[in-house]
């Protein structure tokens, strides 16, 4: 049985050697905690009523890390500024349960309202700064 062990412990430590996590980047242009418009009210009760961050976090939040919601996250991969000061292109690696995926997302930046919209997929979102009160 200890052999059975130590084999199962060696082979777990080549799959990780041979599929290394990738590397999480943090977005430059992300400043705070932003939520999807209408959301910050949300998110704000959440983080009164959470010491943990994340287990009553019921809105979805963008922060330099990426996304985050109590069920699922995508942290940035790789990120590429398209547009200078106002678009950039994002490989994210996602989680939702136990299903994992990658997916490319464009993050606008609009100069005057500090606004970021996101786009999957042809879908938009427009995220909206939350924290801006706590000079973050």
């Amino acid at each position: 049985m200890p052999r059975l062990i130590a084999l199962l412990f060696a082979s777990s430590a080549l799959l990780a050697v041979a599929h290394p996590a990738a590397a999480a980047e943090k977005a430059p242009f992300i400043k705070g905690v932003y939520a999807m418009e209408g959301n910050c009210e949300a998110w704000a009760a959440s983080q009164m009523d959470d010491t943990s961050g994340t287990s009553g976090l019921a809105v979805e939040i963008l922060t330099e890390d990426g996304f985050k919601t109590w069920e699922s996250a995508c942290t940035f991969l790789s990120i590429t500024e398209k547009i200078k000061g106002h678009r950039w292109v994002a490989k994210m690696d996602c989680s939702e349960g136990v299903e994992n995926g990658e997916e490319t997302d464009i993050f606008d930046l609009d100069p005057k309202t500090g606004h970021i919209t996101v786009t999957i997929d042809d879908n938009r979102s427009v995220f909206v700064r939350c924290d801006a009160s706590k000079g973050n």
